[in-house]
């Protein structure tokens, strides 16, 4: 069965949430076989239709069909991924080959958009491992788990796990709103070369003013457990907040902090602490790009979208 591309897969999550399509119906747990409650949000749906579109893509040899049957060595996901927000949808099927056939035939023909996908003998079975290259930004990741085990000399059991996190909608009460109109930018590490940062710079100029709010208004939730960072305030990045004109304290202040892959950025609505973010660079990126622009620390900025300015 050809899968559905991602953009698809969407389109028809969002017709269904907006009542312009069926309604998400009642989904059946890989786990329980019990019919679970309707997703409550349009990431969750969309989460469960890539998982079973996932599945659907595993190329399977002549003869496969799906089995009841549960080896003790495939009993669970490879990786159980990271259980906040997650689905795991799973299948499991009886193939008429040995394991190392199955095995073959199988990473013969990966899916196109699964990167990393790869692995071997581990523990008496063959196993495979691969992440979606592009996930909706909707999802946090999606993960395509193969096991293959022996049932027999010419026989074997085939696990594939769909693994996929999705993120919570962000609350309206914690992005900037068009009364924001002042961003001070305040780099808190000296560029290379310098022994002190630069001074906070306050922007005004409304191009760059949409920059850095449509970039922090489009950063995911940062799940638990997620990212590997350390938030001391020795180790931040950099500052960005959000004022209206004339204000005397910010609404909004987004902190950078350095993790394992891309920023965890902690957030305050006035004076509040709100839910941590995850920026993968483009957010940083505008901080970087305007401080070095306007300090002449470097001259080639990258500014947003990869420019010099806006």
């Amino acid at each position: 069965m050809s899968r559905l591309t991602l953009g698809s897969i969407l389109a028809l999550v969002v017709l269904a949430a907006a009542g312009c399509g069926p309604a998400p119906t009642a989904v059946r747990t890989a786990q329980s076989g019990l019919a679970s409650t309707p997703p409550s949000t349009v990431a969750e749906a969309l989460a469960r239709a890539l998982s079973s579109s996932l599945l659907d893509e595993v190329a399977l040899p002549n003869g496969a069909s799906v089995t009841t049957s549960v080896p003790a060595l495939v009993a669970q996901p490879f990786n159980p991924g990271n259980p906040t927000n997650l689905i795991d949808d799973h299948r499991l099927w009886a193939v008429p080959a040995p394991a190392d056939a199955t095995w073959r035939f199988i990473m013969g023909r990966a899916p196109s958009d699964i990167g990393n996908y790869g692995g071997g003998p581990n523990n008496g079975r063959l196993m495979a491992e691969g992440y979606v290259l592009r996930p909706p930004v909707q999802i946090d990741h999606a993960v395509l788990s193969l096991q293959v085990v022996a049932s027999g000399p010419t026989a074997s059991i085939v696990r594939a796990d769909a693994l996929v996190v999705w993120l919570p909608e962000r609350s309206l009460g914690e992005v900037v709103s068009a009364t924001d109109t002042v961003v001070t930018v305040t780099r808190t590490l000296p560029f290379p070369g310098h022994s002190t940062p630069p001074a906070p710079q306050v922007v005004t100029d409304t191009a760059w003013v949409q920059v850095f709010t449509e970039a922090f208004n489009g950063l995911p939730i940062a799940l638990p457990a997620a990212m590997t960072c350390n938030t001391k305030d020795a180790e931040t990045e950099g500052v960005v907040a959000f004022s209206a004109e004339s204000a005397p304290t910010p609404d909004i202040v987004a902190t950078l902090h350095p993790c394992s892959a891309g920023f965890l950025v902690t957030v305050e609505v006035r004076g509040t602490p709100a839910q941590p973010l995850k920026d993968i660079g483009g957010f940083y990126g505008n901080l970087y790009g305007h401080s070095s622009l306007t300090t002449g620390y470097w001259l080639e900025s990258p500014g947003p979208a990869g420019g010099s300015g806006p």
